[in-house]
């Protein structure tokens, strides 16, 4: 069987906004949304529709499409119902090949797992029994972006609607909303706090209550071989979560995923690897053991260029995600955990030396802002389109990544002094106080 390709985040189909506009734009880069595509057909009942042929590729299971991505069929082959195509970021410290020339999934550690799952004999699991245990406490998630819109799955922890997904489900989001995946409610849902370099976020469910909650388990116990079943939000089809059953093949694994641009690139350690076939859409949702009890949260997959696929999905270990969860429930903000909402300009921004109008007229080197969100803070100071961002609070602003992380400890309402040249040349330096944006 082929070796799984170079993790990427899944693409992105856009449509209407029925949620209504966009509120801001992020801090940071934007890019605009590839051509509209229609969504592929989900699974349903445990069972999985057939694929089309696609590139090899692993993905972060997010659904992008209509923001964050469909299913692993609509990744990458033309001609079809699928999104625009996705491609790896090269990462040079990545082991092994792959056929893209970028990054791969990094060998198992010498830690008694097994890679190719043959070790052990593998066990399997009752999906309906699973099913009715962990359902009523999944939720499906819709967000709306600058981008368009996106779909994952969310684990509900707390009756009063406490729920634990990927980061790469909300990120960006100006809104949350999210549906009780048995009974139908609809709820609105803000940002508790994330862990971006954990994918991992906590949101709380607006007048919420007497919710279902999941079993935790203890991912400690996990060994190669065991029966697991991974719910979830296949496709962003929505109403009750498809199931798909599998085993553990390996423990211990890491990955490199990048979005669909190639940007963002992002490491994930000590995974779950199983042969259980996730999809995007299938995000934060749960990796349950034979008894029902939640192991892990569905984050990446991994298909190959035939019809039969040699199914292959990533969980973050339950016992890591509560580390987290517990951290951000107690306040606890770090270097790893954001507590709350994040404060921002409202400006998009690409680099100056992207730029060839503004490299070639000998423009200051800066975060250019592309466009600047009516009613932000940016807005009222005067900054427009065209202007070039070179300080935030007497740090030299070289990029548009450099005026993010300027800005990543920032929250809303929090005032800085903001320096920049407008599209005449002429230098402007204002108090500017950061209004509330979508979470990175």
């Amino acid at each position: 069987m082929p070796p799984a390709g170079p993790p990427t985040f899944p693409g992105a189909a856009t449509g209407g906004y029925p949620f209504g506009p966009p509120a801001a734009f992020p801090s940071g880069g934007w890019t605009p949304p590839p051509a509209p595509s229609a969504p592929a057909s989900g699974r349903s009942g445990g069972g999985r529709g057939t694929k089309v042929a696609i590139g090899l590729l692993l993905i972060l299971a997010l659904l992008a499409g209509v923001a964050g991505g469909l299913g692993l069929s609509q990744l990458t082959q033309s001609g079809s119902d699928t999104a625009a195509p996705t491609r790896p970021v090269p990462d040079p410290s990545a082991n092994g090949s792959s056929p893209f020339g970028g990054a791969t999934t990094e060998p198992a550690p010498s830690n008694g797992s097994d890679p190719s799952g043959n070790s052990g004999s593998a066990e399997t699991a009752d999906a309906d029994a699973v099913a009715g245990k962990v359902v009523p406490g999944v939720v499906n998630i819709n967000t709306l972006t600058a981008q368009g819109q996106g779909a994952g799955t969310g684990i509900t922890l707390r009756e009063d609607g406490l729920i634990v997904t990927n980061n790469h489900v909300i990120r960006g989001a100006t809104r949350i909303v999210v549906t009780d995946a048995d009974t139908g409610q609809r709820y609105e849902a803000k940002v508790v706090g994330t862990a971006k370099t954990k994918d991992l976020a906590v949101i709380q469910l607006q007048e919420a209550k007497g919710l279902d909650v999941v079993r935790i388990g203890d991912s400690d116990t996990v060994r190669v071989g065991d029966a697991v079943v991974a719910l979830g939000n296949a496709g962003g089809q929505g109403g009750t979560p498809s199931v798909v059953t599998g085993n553990v093949k390996a423990l211990g694994r890491s990955i490199t995923a990048s979005d669909e641009s190639g940007s963002r690139a992002q490491r994930l350690s000590n995974l779950i690897q199983i042969d259980a076939d996730i999809v995007p859409g299938d995000s934060g949702g749960p990796l349950a053991n034979a008894d029902g009890e939640v192991i892990g949260i569905n984050a990446a997959a991994a298909s190959t260029n035939e019809v039969s696929t040699n199914d292959e999905g990533y969980a973050i270990p339950i016992n890591d995600a509560m580390e987290i969860v517990e951290q951000i429930k107690a306040g606890k903000a770090s270097d790893i955990v954001r507590i709350g909402a994040r404060g921002v300009l409202g400006v998009q921004v690409t680099n100056v030396a992207d730029d060839p109008f503004g490299a070639a007229a000998g423009a200051p080197t800066g975060a250019l802002v592309g466009g600047v969100a009516e009613g932000s803070g940016a807005a009222k100071a005067g900054v427009t389109q065209g202007s070039t961002i070179t300080s935030v609070d007497g740090t030299e602003i070289t990029s548009a990544e450099a005026l993010t992380t300027a800005l990543s400890a920032a929250k809303p309402g929090d005032r800085v002094k903001l320096t920049w040249t407008d599209p005449a040349g002429a230098s402007h330096t204002e108090s500017v106080t950061l209004t509330e944006g979508p979470p990175d």
